[in-house]
């Protein structure tokens, strides 16, 4: 998997350079930002994560504990109490998972916010090299749609592999 991952992003880069180098060049500008960013977003999920497991943790012994105090101390009436402690573990272990799943949300949302702006960058910045025609030395001419296209799609298609 890391071989096939590592294989298409410098294939899907080598290919947007040779194609078209200045054209891969201004959209690589983007792909650190990005990375940092979808990093930022990863560490998040990974510490609400942490938190989510150490709660189940928690509830786990909690539950066991519980279970066995209610058995020994029906006779005094005391589950009351030890249901309430029960319930508090539980409705804390809801609000780390829903933090996981919001974080998830959040994760899933912003990739596809910076996908599709790469995209828009992109094709911005390929209609900017087409309508002044600048010259491409791979093909001899200036760029076109087709080369546009080879980049944009070598360069998003090497970066998605990757992840």
């Amino acid at each position: 998997m890391l071989y096939f991952s590592l294989s298409s992003l410098a294939g899907g880069i080598i290919i947007a350079f040779v194609r078209g180098t200045k054209f891969a060049l201004a959209m690589s500008v983007v792909i650190p930002l990005m990375m940092c960013f979808m990093g930022k977003i990863f560490m998040g999920i990974r510490n609400a994560a942490i938190a989510k497991s150490l709660a189940l943790k928690d509830l786990g012994g909690k539950t066991e504990e519980i279970m066995a105090n209610i058995k020994v101390v029906v006779s005094f009436a005391r589950e009351k109490k030890e249901l309430e402690k029960f319930e508090k573990s539980a409705s804390n272990l809801m609000n780390k998972s829903m933090a996981v799943e919001r974080g998830v949300g959040i994760m899933l949302g912003s990739i596809r916010f910076f996908v599709f702006g790469i995209y828009a960058i992109a094709f911005f910045i390929g209609g900017v090299f087409i309508k002044q025609k600048v010259h491409n030395w791979y093909h001899d001419m200036p760029y076109n749609t087709s080369i546009v296209l080879t980049v944009v799609m070598s360069m998003i298609t090497g970066l998605m592999n990757s992840m």
